[in-house]
């Protein structure tokens, strides 16, 4: 089992924003995504990867698809 710290998650995650144009958010143990394109909130997680589904899901749907990230 690989461990990262916390600024090394930071910095994925800071990765992960700028290719997929939207951003995980930490909130203690809970974890959602916010779209920087329509403003779009996913529902508070547990799991990243749960997370990264929903944020991919909208990502087919999203209204603000093909603009620039706010």
């Amino acid at each position: 089992m690989v461990r990262m710290s916390h600024d090394a998650l930071d910095a994925h995650d800071a990765h992960d924003a700028r290719l997929t144009g939207w951003t995980l958010v930490h909130r203690g143990s809970f974890v959602h995504g916010a779209c920087d394109r329509c403003g779009f909130v996913s529902p508070a997680r547990r799991a990243r990867f749960t997370t990264g589904s929903d944020m991919a899901a909208h990502a087919l749907s999203c209204p603000g698809r093909g603009a620039a990230p706010k």
